[in-house]
């Protein structure tokens, strides 16, 4: 074991017996105010109404693949821009950026949302784009080179563009390009964490990547909290809420449903947190079958929002910025899906995303696709 490791053990230990009461205070406190969770003084958040989803077509029918907004009230759709075989893309303010492609050779695409205009912004070489995404008027993803793996010029290089931008960004420090292990931004686009190739987690402006704060020794970023205070991350011996502002970490860890202990999955802050909004693999019986299911959990009595009927899977899902919605995305029969094909980030041809209701727990809208992109407006 590291001294790094062993130290981060000892502040995880102390932190346990420090912030333990505090903790719980905290959850009672977030939980008496619904999902704003910022207490009768916070401002209210725009609310959620719109967003974007990725509609890919069936590859035995044909047709491009389409990226459409959403109207949560209306319960229309309209498509904001086709293309053929689109793998990803992200929501800036004002713009779209669209990843399509093969692996090998991806391009890069800003759509202008008012206007409909597209045009293809220069990616350094032919490559991959992976980990894309967007925070308020900025996008960034990681590229790597094709070829040879020993002759790379770009190996999950850190990229980021301002929207509406043509060409792309390289983050470097000490004159060569950052290589991240995992990524993300922080609140208002500013600066973002990243994990090197030493497992050192970084926070930094992407436009000054020699200023860094070192944060410990970690392998995943999971979630950043929305006042940007805290993140979830984990390596092999530990998952943790760690305090950006003081490093301090928390042990983190599913909360049993129903006395029974759950598997936990992808995970992500409910606002400010503590809560958080949690896929599980719940037991159903002694024969050790289990369901999926989404839960807002607040580290003391979990609700289930979501939970898979017996034919149905749950891929992912996307919290609203506002915290009022949850947009989770499911397979209606999983025995008898269909993929895409889409290597490597093949779907379900029969995906739909449902959007469930944070405070009642109810599926207030259905829409074909999924990668769900929230937009806010004016409440």
């Amino acid at each position: 074991m590291s001294k790094a490791t062993r130290g981060r053990a000892l502040r995880v230990g102390l932190a346990v017996l420090a912030l333990g009461v505090v903790a719980v205070v905290s959850f009672a406190f977030l939980r008496a105010d619904g999902p704003q969770g910022a207490g009768d003084a916070a401002a209210p958040l725009p609310e959620a109404r719109t967003g974007y989803m990725l509609d890919r077509a069936d590859p035995a029918v044909g047709g491009l693949d389409s990226v459409i907004e959403f109207d949560l009230e209306s319960g229309e759709t309209s498509v904001v821009y086709s293309a053929e075989r689109i793998d990803t893309f992200a929501a800036t303010e004002r713009s779209l950026v669209i990843v399509s492609g093969t692996p090998d050779a991806h391009s890069l695409t800003s759509v202008d949302v008012a206007s409909g205009t597209a045009r293809e912004i220069a990616l350094p070489a032919a490559g991959a784009v992976d980990s894309l995404a967007s925070e308020g008027e900025r996008a960034a993803f990681r590229f790597t080179s094709a070829g040879d793996p020993q002759e790379r010029e770009f190996s999950n290089a850190l990229l980021w563009l301002e929207a509406g931008a043509d060409t792309v960004k390289l983050v470097e420090r000490d004159g060569a390009p950052f290589e991240a292990v995992a990524w993300s931004w922080l609140p208002g686009g500013a600066e973002m964490l990243a994990i090197d190739t030493e497992e050192e987690l970084l926070r930094f402006a992407p436009d000054a990547p020699n200023d860094v704060e070192g944060l410990g020794e970690w392998e995943g970023i999971e979630a950043v909290s929305a006042d940007g205070g805290s993140a979830i991350v984990r390596d092999h011996h530990d998952t943790v809420v760690l305090s950006l502002d003081d490093g301090t970490a928390m042990p983190f860890g599913p909360t049993p449903v129903d006395g029974a202990a759950p598997f936990g999955g992808d995970v992500v802050f409910l606002l400010d947190g503590p809560e958080r909004v949690q896929k599980l693999a719940l037991p159903l019986d002694e024969s050790g079958r289990v369901s999926s299911a989404i839960v807002v959990d607040d580290g003391e009595s979990p609700r289930v929002l979501y939970r898979a009927s017996e034919r149905e899977g749950i891929d992912g899902f996307e919290v609203a910025p506002d915290g009022r919605h949850v947009a989770i995305e499911v397979v209606p029969d999983v025995a008898g899906m269909v993929s895409d094909a889409y290597f490597p980030h093949a779907r379900a041809v029969s995906i739909v995303t449902r959007i469930v209701s944070v405070a009642e727990g109810e599926v207030v809208a259905e829409f074909t696709g999924f990668g769900t992109q929230w937009g806010a407006s004016a409440g």
